[in-house]
């Protein structure tokens, strides 16, 4: 999921979220360094069949006298995918040539990944067993910065701590609450609760959420795509209960945010193993979801799947 690609209300208030408080990217990339903010250019024209990119920061750095501006690309990614680094080196040569003048580019993951576990963040091409050429980014894990959002240090990206405990609680949520209530823009506050109730959507049912965000609802209906969000859901929920039983709308639930899970996880799920899972029982799908959120590969669901239905 990159930030570029708005197709979810998640994908859209992420955006927000980077572009509202840059300077807390800024202080990530570049640590210990005085980096200065001078614009945002947004949704920048790209020669590529693709949708344009919605942020570049325009930074400078050094003394004031040897003013170099330079660019700073900024994606984010909920989990890493298989063509990232190449996306990557594809953008940073791009936008180098529309906006004339030096672009580096930064990748940000709020994907729960252990160290040794994470792809490497770069680009290369080889000929033979002999590399040619390398082109490197950093990248961002925000499960490194757990303690400083916490702490508060980094209460702004709060929400994410979602992403990056192994299995979301109610409590979970009320720590992220708690933190971004401290913003004292209530534009930007409503904008982070709204990505604290988007995520936890991932986990909770939607009776669970109404209940977790009562005093806070009328905030975030103030953006559209929450209050989109919440009357689809509602929508749903009344044919939900006009075709099945409590019981079996409980296990639809638990089916689909374990099916959320996977594709979160390990991004494209195939349908056959999707169907399979249709088939597990309540108490399975549980056992099913506790494996998922620590699980290393895909394989692994695979072997658990087919080893409850056999």
């Amino acid at each position: 999921m990159a930030i570029n690609e708005l197709t979810t209300p998640i994908d859209r208030v992420s955006k927000l979220l980077f572009r509202e408080y840059a300077h807390i990217l800024l202080r990530l990339v570049f640590p210990g360094q005085e980096v200065e903010l001078v614009s945002i250019e947004e949704n920048v024209e790209i020669n590529l069949p693709t949708r344009p990119v919605d942020m570049v920061m325009v930074i400078t750095s050094g003394p004031e006298d040897n003013d170099q501006r330079q660019g700073l690309h900024v994606e984010y990614y909920s989990q890493h995918n298989a063509d990232i680094s190449q996306t990557l080196f594809i953008y940073s040569a791009e936008l180098t040539d529309r906006m004339k003048m030096p672009v580096a580019t930064v990748v940000i993951y709020s994907e729960r990944r252990r160290p040794e576990q994470r792809p490497k963040n770069e680009y290369i091409v080889r000929v033979g067993d002999q590399v040619i050429n390398r082109f490197i980014y950093p990248d961002i894990w925000l499960i490194d910065y757990e303690e400083q959002i916490r702490s508060g240090e980094l209460a702004p990206l709060a929400p994410f701590l979602l992403e990056i405990v192994a299995r979301p609680t109610a409590e979970t949520v009320q720590t992220a609450k708690s933190l971004v209530s401290y913003e004292p823009d209530l534009e930007r506050r409503s904008l982070l609760l709204s990505l604290v109730a988007l995520l936890a959507g991932r986990y909770f049912d939607r009776e669970t959420i109404r209940r977790l965000f009562r005093q806070e609802l009328e905030m975030i209906r103030t953006n559209t795509f929450i209050d989109e969000w919440l009357e689809d859901a509602e929508q749903k929920g009344v044919e939900k209960g006009r075709r099945e039983g409590h019981q079996e709308g409980r296990q639809e639930g638990q089916w689909e945010s374990l099916v959320r899970l996977l594709e979160h996880r390990f991004g494209s799920v195939p349908a056959e193993l999707i169907l399979r899972t249709k088939d597990l029982k309540a108490e399975e799908l549980v056992r099913l979801f506790d494996l998922a959120l620590e699980a290393s590969s895909l394989a692994e669901i695979e072997q658990a799947v087919n080893s409850t239905l056999s």
